[in-house]
């Protein structure tokens, strides 16, 4: 049996200008039911991708189908982020990460956002040094936030003595050394890095506030969790019948051999390989294994992921 009967999955951007269908750097939703092929819905806008999600959440749940669905940016931050913030103990840190970004990101329907002031915000209530965060276009001026890192600071960042924060969370290291034993590139950004070249830290910025309000929905949240947030690690994430939807952080390279060259833009390609992926996954009774707990971490680590941190499905 299957854990999931319908997949999602979203190439998101941050990007300030509508997107096109024929470039990257846009926003496509790539869907999965049943045996039918996967297809893909590009989307100009945030606006629009969180809606047309909403209502083929809604229909899935109407259909009691469980779904799996998935963002490409990161969906926690390295562990000691929300303390540095002033998190209260009585909120969990993933919690209070996503509730401060939902209060602060202001997203219009002209596709205009305030990543760099919401960032700028954050690193001057964590501390009065430049960072962690840093990236912002040239001509903007952002005192608190740096342009670029070398030069201002560096990670381990250092909040206080007790308080460290580390440039990449636990996931994307255990990545990156599974990528340097096989190749000599890493293909892994930065969560702090907002701005000079392909980053993803202005994607989760934008993207954990969507995540957020789909999971929070009042026809959703019933039927919703996130993963391992709210699930821990489990062979067992889905429920034996819907409706039923899994909210899981994703990375495309993952599934990369599924993807289809002729198929442009990139990003179209991509969804559609993420939703094969998971699809033949499930089918050979290989996923269960992907959201069991990740070799090799300790107790202390674990909790780290499941509380603060998160885990990219499949990253290892």
């Amino acid at each position: 049996m299957t854990l999931f009967d319908a997949y999602i999955f979203v190439d998101w951007s941050a990007s300030q200008r509508p997107g096109s269908r024929t470039r990257n750097d846009t926003i496509w939703i790539g869907v999965g039911i049943d045996g039918d092929d996967p297809y893909a819905c590009h989307q100009r806008t945030r606006q629009e991708c969180t809606q047309s999600l909403a209502r083929l959440l809604a229909r899935f749940v109407k259909e009691r189908r469980r779904t799996l669905i998935g963002f490409d940016f990161p969906y926690g931050y390295p562990s000691g982020f929300a303390d540095a913030l002033g998190r209260p103990n009585a909120v969990k840190p993933w919690r209070f990460i996503w509730d401060e970004l939902a209060a602060a990101i202001h997203d219009d329907e002209r596709y205009g956002n305030n990543r760099f002031e919401v960032a700028e915000d954050f690193n001057r209530r964590v501390g009065d040094r430049p960072g962690p965060f840093w990236g912002h276009p040239r001509n903007s001026a952002h005192p608190h936030l740096p342009y670029r890192r070398r030069g201002n600071f560096e990670f381990p960042y250092f909040v206080s003595p007790q308080l460290q924060l580390e440039e990449f969370r636990l996931t994307e290291r255990a990545i990156k050394e599974a990528l340097n034993m096989r190749c000599r590139t890493g293909g892994i950004k930065s969560v702090w890095q907002l701005l000079h070249g392909v980053t993803v830290g202005g994607q989760a910025l934008t993207g954990i506030p969507v995540v957020r309000a789909l999971r929070c929905d009042i026809s959703l949240r019933d039927h919703s969790a996130v993963w391992p947030f709210e699930t821990g690690f489990t062979s067992s994430p889905s429920t034996e019948s819907g409706p039923f939807i899994l909210h899981a952080e994703i990375w495309p390279r993952v599934a990369e051999r599924f993807r289809d060259e002729t198929v442009e833009p990139k990003d179209k390609g991509q969804v559609l390989a993420m939703v094969r992926w998971a699809r033949e996954c499930d089918g050979r009774g290989q996923l269960a294994a992907l959201f069991d707990r990740p070799s090799g971490l300790s107790d202390g680590e674990m909790t780290a992921c499941v509380d603060e941190e998160g885990w990219i499905l499949g990253g290892v």
